[in-house]
């Protein structure tokens, strides 16, 4: 009985949860917090954490969802389904969450906490996208690697005068391109 009132009382934080994780996403929440620079001279890009705990606390009312459903057990075929596959949207929702992006003078280190680093060099990069409607930042190296600075880690400022630091008069003179600009 009291399972039902918490889950039931719990449905209307959900979707104010998922339209401020929406509004994080787009970039939309102003980024109080800073990069951190490195005694050895590496700035570190981590997690914008008021962002982080809005996907924590949606992930968190996912596991309570599966553990309604794992509560009336194995009957029916349809319920282990929503299990299954909510559980599976969760694993993957962990497995693509960013740790941190390192930013020195030979090029960019995307750690992942459940999955293999991503490095590359400046020398390599081919692309970088300031997102038109979004504030994402993709910077696309050789054999198509992806380094993706989103609404998830910090000072999205500093990563992009970090990337013109970087290169310099390589860059077309417009950029970085703020989202909803024409240029």
């Amino acid at each position: 009985m009291i399972w039902k009132t918490l889950l039931g009382s719990l449905q209307p934080l959900l979707w104010i949860l998922l339209a401020f994780l929406f509004i994080a996403v787009m970039g939309w929440v102003p980024d109080r917090t800073t990069a951190k620079v490195r005694a050895d001279g590496v700035v570190e890009f981590g997690w914008n954490w008021p962002v982080a705990a809005i996907g924590i606390l949606f992930l968190l009312w996912l596991g309570i969802t599966v553990a309604d459903f794992l509560k009336q057990g194995f009957t029916d075929p349809w319920n282990d389904l929503v299990v299954f596959f909510v559980t599976l949207c969760g694993f993957a929702i962990v497995a693509e969450l960013p740790g941190t992006i390192l930013v020195n003078s030979e090029g960019l280190e995307q750690i992942y906490w459940f999955r293999r680093n991503k490095l590359m060099f400046w020398v390599e990069v081919d692309e970088i996208d300031t997102g038109y409607k979004s504030r994402m930042v993709t910077v696309t190296g050789s054999g198509r690697t992806r380094v993706i600075h989103s609404a998830l880690l910090v000072d999205r400022a500093r990563f992009l005068f970090e990337i013109k630091y970087h290169f310099g008069d390589k860059l077309p003179p417009e950029f970085p391109r703020e989202p909803g600009s024409t240029a």
